[in-house]
């Protein structure tokens, strides 16, 4: 949808390092930016208090994925608004995060979860999201669901990174 609005605008900045796809359509004003705020993102030394986390909405099919998990008896705890809408995961739902509460979060999990589709009809192949500088920038791990981009920022994006359920499950474990 960005294409739409690109031509009205100086600058437009998008997340994939990858611009080609607007080039193409002779859009030249998107660059690429994706980084962290490094003051606010950070190790806090603190205790890892939780086995695997994902803080962020239920869309695509991260229900799909949540629901797996707790099904292979992964101990997940997630958080952020919506949630709350869905009774079943009502045990493992921890509320809104503030900012300061949500890189405490990252930072007292073993395992963060970083999905990569979105909710817009283009993102259903994944997109680079913050999450996935959020987290190392706190030196805390992330598994996060495979997508193009994914290894222009990673050298050995493999390791971290799955593709289905069960492979998200065996690296979990």
């Amino acid at each position: 949808w960005s294409r739409y609005y690109a031509p009205f605008f100086d600058y437009c900045l998008a997340t994939e390092k990858d611009t080609s796809e607007y080039k193409k359509d002779k859009i030249k004003n998107v660059y690429s930016l994706l980084g962290t705020n490094s003051d606010r993102f950070k190790p806090l030394n603190l205790e890892k208090k939780y086995d695997v986390v994902f803080a962020g909405a239920p869309i695509a099919d991260r229900k799909d994925y949540i629901r797996f998990l707790l099904k292979s008896n992964i101990n997940i705890k997630i958080f952020n608004p919506e949630w709350e809408n869905y009774p079943e995961f009502k045990e493992i739902y921890g509320g809104y995060l503030s900012s300061e509460d949500y890189t405490r979060i990252i930072n007292q999990a073993k395992i963060n979860l970083s999905f990569s589709k979105g909710f817009l009809p283009g993102s259903k192949k994944g997109q680079v999201k913050a999450r996935s500088l959020e987290v190392p920038a706190c030196k805390a791990f992330m598994l996060v669901e495979d997508t193009l981009g994914l290894k222009l920022y990673f050298k050995d994006s493999k390791k971290i990174s799955f593709k289905t359920k069960e492979e998200l499950l065996e690296k979990i474990k």
